[in-house]
């Protein structure tokens, strides 16, 4: 930005001293020159990307660019005299309040002032947009304050992405609040220890207090201390980076005994050195609770539950659905397409709707947050689902809400659990007080049998008297096919002691349906060891069966792999999802040893032992399908206690770690040449800045002609130049050395360990193999790949690495410097080539131009410097046509509105070509007025009478002659009589009519003859 203001101050000054010597130059010369100058600062200034607007020492607008035009609604003549304040309306987006006036501040501090943060700019029709700018004081000869430039961007797009971050960062910190979890951070060389407010709350510690980490130590169960130690000791010895613990605390405040599980991770810095350990905390003392009182029949199910991954729902602060997870959709049993933009009410059971909008009610209007609050819902099939709901008002930085983020946790099993839980426990007491509920007895010499109240429902039989069952009725009630089985049972425990424990079914009396049941029972004997009795429970197991049927089926459907299997890592169960991942059927897998199917089994077994100690992991690995291809997956461990089995939810992740892959790559490297970026680039400067790595050597490169190829021959081809230099580096790179594109045709290379010496070696082979590659384009057209290439060496720490890239950077310049006017003459020699073919314009044509167009101009006394860029301009005129479509140039028929248009622009894109090239530069403006028209009603600038260029003016005219008297795609050619009529007749219109007199002239006495082609 600062070079950019000294430029224009340099051009504004240069246009003052042209002004203020206008009256005294001679009109003939030196007012083509000053209108030349005038054009080419309204063509820089037009040309700017940002707005530009200067203004007089009394603070009214003098001059605004077209991008100031577009940005503040104010057109140049509407804007110029009116007051700067009332053209640049500003405030500030924080305060509401108008923003200072920055000419007035820069005419009284006569300094330079940039505009504070959070700008935003009211255009003329209420367009608000956030700008970046400065301003700076317009000084004339004398060093006085004529009056000030404001340069501004447009920085709209950047501030929204900034306020989008901190949306981000709020819903994140919305979310751990919901989680409800505590964390924890020790900085291991200062000791500083960090605790959150949640988990003093978990812990029972006031907020206000600093702590320590031992005062977190103190409350740990005795018993359960070594473990802690010994887990963080390994934090601190080892070379693992997480660890889970599980134990048990005496909360501070009320002495209760609190269960905590810890995620702990342990952070390295770049050289492996232990930088922090940061853990969070969650307090699980009543999922222990529930999980203990569960009947073992349900343990597998409920490990599968607990595994799963909480409900997560974004919702319109009008309550529809704005985002929902897979989870939650399981759980009800609908598509996110079935969810979203439907109203949370719509699933809700009846009698929760009022409740749900009276708790929204209170979040929008008092912020109040729910937490785990119980609520029915409908599943898709019609039955109830009992979620935990936790919900959370979601503010952005402005304090404005933007949704309401929701947590819901299935607790359907959990209820149902703890509903049957209260009943088996009123069973049992009852069955301790009365031994009734649940059991039955046979008395061996009576045979009559005795049975519970419970025992008579499940029969389906009305309670008798005394509670006395025919014993026909439970032995009729059994399905035929299996009464057979009971009777062998019951005679094995009479004979032989083998337990009684078994299932069977029964078709209940009372209404028909069948039942099934789990039954115990023990024999009594009297002293002489004879049979006398008969004990026994009963249970209907029908909805237990039912749920296992439940839980085989989500195996069934589920997404991700299920995998069971044993201590000895022999697989028990698999379901047809992991078939499906590994390529195997059920029965191949089935009893297989996991070593088969796992590539790293150490791996697994490591895994085996944290789960051992904590319960539960989550971890990446590596499985091998059956064609023995890999496959990335994320597994789910978890132990189940008494079974001595272990569950494993496998997901796919191959194409997430793909994606992830490809991300990283695109972070670090140039997508064009495959080579590092900028940012790579500097961040290995900072590595080995940090690893004390010397000597190092950096060797700058930049690609000559870049800019004149892409703008003659297209960015496709200049592409191609960048990505032969890329490949040229690949070639000579060591394993060590880093090759990075860190501009549109700058290189720049790390070599380590390399010595100035072996530096000039390597950019000399550069150099070598740049001068035998040869770049062919499509058209047939080539040129030799040209590179300027700088170096310098880094040899200790008093060289730093900016200084040592700025004089790499200076040498290569200076190389550019020697090899430009080489470069430049090559690609010239491919322009014209490729004029002539593209335009269909003959060498013929060029030369006849150049030969009329140098005789008038000895007949109108140029001296040899004028001709010499007569000639120029002859045979280059056309250059533009090079970037318009062949299809308009080759139409026979007339052409539309739309291809005058892009024919029009010929003039602008050989001027933009000339002026790249310093040989071309002295024509440049020639060619861009080339079409003007003495009356002013000529392209593209409508310039009028001497205001068009002299060269332009004499090239018109000899260029309209040779161009109707020779044959073109679009007509025939006229005779030379006819010609020179039209010549003629336009003088003083299309022609300068003093210039159109003596060609008329020249043609007239017989000094030029010409053929009709």
């Amino acid at each position: 930005m600062p070079n950019l203001h000294a430029h224009l101050r340099k051009a504004m000054h240069r246009l003052r001293q042209l002004q203020s010597g206008y009256q005294d130059i001679e009109r003939a010369g030196q007012e083509v020159q000053l209108r030349q100058s005038e054009q080419s600062l309204r063509i820089t200034l037009e040309s700017m990307g940002d707005g530009v607007i200067s203004t007089d020492q009394n603070e009214k607008v003098t001059f605004l660019n077209p991008a100031a035009q577009e940005l503040t609604g104010w057109t140049l003549e509407e804007a110029v005299g009116n007051p700067f304040a009332q053209v640049f309306r500003i405030y500030n987006s924080l305060t509401g309040e108008p923003a200072e006036n920055i000419v007035r501040t820069v005419l009284q501090t006569k300094d330079k002032v940039n505009l504070a943060n959070h700008t935003v700019l009211i255009s003329k029709d209420g367009t608000h947009r956030h700008i970046s700018d400065s301003a700076a004081p317009v000084r004339g000869l004398q060093g006085e304050t004529l009056g000030v430039v404001l340069i501004f961007s447009d920085i709209t797009e950047q501030y929204q992405l900034q306020q989008k971050l901190l949306d981000s960062e709020a819903r994140s910190k919305a979310a751990l609040q919901l989680a409800r979890l505590g964390t924890w951070e020790l900085e291991v060389n200062t000791r500083n220890f960090l605790i959150s407010p949640e988990c003093c709350d978990i812990f029972g510690l006031p907020h206000s207090k600093d702590y320590g980490h031992d005062a977190l130590e103190r409350l740990v169960h005795p018993e359960d201390r070594e473990i802690v130690t010994g887990i963080y000791t390994k934090a601190l010895q080892g070379d693992e980076q997480s660890f889970q613990i599980q134990n048990r605390i005496f909360r501070k405040s009320d002495d209760a005994l609190r269960n905590l599980k810890t995620y702990v991770n342990v952070e390295r810095d770049e050289m492996g050195n232990l930088h922090k350990i940061i853990g969070v905390v969650q307090d699980i003392t009543e999922e222990l609770k529930v999980g203990k009182r569960i009947q073992e029949s349900e343990k597998l199910y409920r490990t599968a539950f607990e595994k799963s991954v909480i409900g997560q729902a974004h919702v319109e602060l009008d309550g529809r659905f704005l985002r929902v997870n897979d989870t939650l959709c399981k759980i009800l049993g609908y598509r996110p397409e079935d969810m979203i933009a439907h109203s949370i009410l719509e699933f809700a059971h009846p009698t929760e709707k009022i409740s749900l909008q009276e708790s929204k009610q209170r979040i929008l209007t008092q912020g109040i947050t729910t937490v785990a609050t119980p609520r029915q819902f409908l599943r898709k099939d019609g039955r109830i689902a009992w979620l935990s709901v936790s919900s959370l008002l979601v503010k952005n930085s402005d304090g404005e809400p933007l949704y309401i983020l929701s947590s819901l946790i299935d607790i359907t099993a959990r209820h149902q659990a703890e509903m049957e839980l209260i009943q088996s426990e009123r069973r049992l007491r009852r069955a301790q007080a009365q031994a009734h509920s649940g059991n039955w007895e046979i008395d061996l010499e009576t045979m009559k049998m005795w049975a519970s109240d419970e025992a008579f429902r499940i029969y389906g039989y009305e309670i008798a008297e005394n509670n006395i069952l025919p014993l026909q009725i439970p032995q009729n009630a059994v399905i035929s096919s299996q009464r057979k089985m009971l009777d062998e049972a019951l005679e094995l425990l009479l004979t032989k002691d083998i337990p009684y424990d078994i299932e069977f079914s029964i078709q209940r009396i009372n209404d028909g349906k069948m039942r099934a049941l789990h039954s115990q029972a023990i024999v009594e004997r009297d002293e002489e060891n004879r049979p006398r009795r008969v004990l026994g429970v009963l249970q209907d197991i029908t909805d237990r069966r039912r749920l296992e049927e439940e839980y085989r089926r989500a195996l069934a459907t589920t997404m991700d792999g299920f995998l069971l299997y044993d201590q000895s890592f022999h697989i028990l169960q698999v379901n047809e999802a992991f078939c499906n991942l590994l390529g195997y059927s059920w029965g191949e897998l089935t009893g297989k040893p996991v070593e088969e199917i796992e590539a790293d089994l150490n791996l697994l077994k490591q895994r085996r032992d944290v789960v051992l100690n904590v319960g539960a992991d989550r971890f990446e690995t590596q499985m091998i399908r059956k064609n023995g291809e890999k496959v990335i997956v994320e597994i789910s461990l978890s132990y189940i206690p008494g079974s001595d089995t272990f569950c494993a939810f496998v997901r796919d992740i191959t194409e997430r770690k793909h994606r992830e892959e490809h991300i990283r790559f695109l972070s670090y490297h140039d997508v064009l040449t495959g080579l590092y970026n900028r940012t790579f680039f500097e961040r290995e400067c900072l590595r080995l800045e940090e690893q004390q790595i010397f000597p190092v050597t950096i060797v700058m490169g930049d690609i000559n002609g870049l800019k004149l190829t892409n703008d003659v021959f297209g960015h496709m081809q200049g592409d191609k130049l960048l990505t032969a230099i890329a490949e040229i580096f690949r070639r000579n790179l060591r394993s060590d050395d880093i090759a990075a594109r860190i501009g549109g045709d700058e290189f720049c290379l790390l070599l380590p360990y390399t010595t100035s010496e072996e530096a000039k070696v390597f950019c000399e082979k550069i150099q070598a193999d740049c001068d035998r590659e040869i770049i062919r384009f499509e058209d047939g057209n080539s040129v030799s790949l040209s590179i300027a290439i700088g170096h310098a060496t880094r040899w200790s720490d008093e060289d730093g690495f900016h200084d040592t890239f700025k004089l790499a950077e200076d040498v290569m310049y200076k190389q550019k410097l020697l090899e430009h006017k080489s470069m430049h003459s090559t690609l010239i020699t491919s322009i014209r080539a490729t004029m002539y073919e593209k335009s269909h314009e003959t060498r013929e044509h060029a030369d006849r131009l150049i030969d009329m167009a140098c005789r008038l101009g000895r007949r109108m006394g140029l001296d040899d410097s004028q001709i010499s860029d007569l000639e120029l301009l002859g045979a280059l005129h056309d250059l533009g046509k090079i970037g318009v479509p062949e299809q308009i140039l080759d139409k026979p028929g007339p052409l539309t509105d739309l291809e005058w248009v892009q024919m029009r622009r010929h003039p602008e894109i050989g001027y933009r070509i000339a002026q790249a090239s310093p040989e071309l530069s002295a024509v440049a403006d020639g060619i861009l007025c080339h079409h003007e028209r003495w009356d002013g009603e000529g392209y593209p600038q409508g310039l009028k009478e001497a205001n068009i260029p002299l060269l332009a003016r004499i090239l018109s005219v000899v260029d309209s002659y040779d161009a109707m008297t020779s044959r073109r795609v679009y007509h025939d050619p006229i005779s030379s009589e006819q010609a020179l009529e039209e010549i003629r007749r336009c003088a003083g219109s299309q022609f300068d009519p003093q210039i159109a007199d003596l060609f008329l002239e020249m043609m007239k006495d017989g000094s030029y003859s010409h053929a009709v082609y």
